[in-house]
Order: structure tokens, then sequence, then C-alpha cells
């Protein structure tokens, strides 16, 4: 279920887990106006995530450090502009 928040969109922070190379899939379930971070799952996933409100930048952690992906992000928003997920590659 998305259930929409009012507020400005902030940068979508992911962080993932050190072993986590590949594709990463952020699923928003949920929208939030304060700029908290993703943490997805050992196999690159987070299902349930609270995302910015629109498509923002993308900041990606593994292991407290920045990382950047090898692909350009894929923002599925609605028509509306809400977004509905984000996935990327990892090196």
């Amino acid at each position: 279920m998305l259930v929409a928040m009012s507020g400005c969109s902030h940068p979508l922070e992911v962080d993932v887990p050190a072993n986590v190379h590949g594709r990463v899939i952020v699923m928003c379930e949920s929208f939030s106006a304060a700029a908290s971070p993703i943490r997805v799952n050992a196999e690159g996933l987070a299902e349930h995530a609270a995302c910015p409100t629109s498509q923002s930048s993308l900041v990606v952690v593994r292991d407290g450090q920045p990382v950047k992906p090898v692909s350009s992000p894929n923002w599925s928003t609605t028509g509306d502009g809400i977004l509905l997920s984000v996935d990327f590659e990892l090196p």
C-alpha cells in the first residue's frame, strides 16, 4: 500500500551490505519527508522502503563508503511522477 505524506523530496540514500554487488532494487511502500537511509538485504532488495515523494538524487553507501553505481538508476514512477521503485547495478 502506498501512503503519501506531504513534504519536500530528499536524496534517496541506499545502504547496502558489504557483500552486495550487481542489481539492487528498492521498492517504495510509503513516502517520507525525512531523509532516512534505506537498507537493502543481502540479496540487494528493499521491499518496503520509505522513499522520497519523487525522483531525486541517489546516494549509495557500502561499508560506510560512497559507491558509484555502474549503471544509471532506473526510476519507475506513476504517471503523476510518484516514485514506485528504483533499481541500479553496483560493481
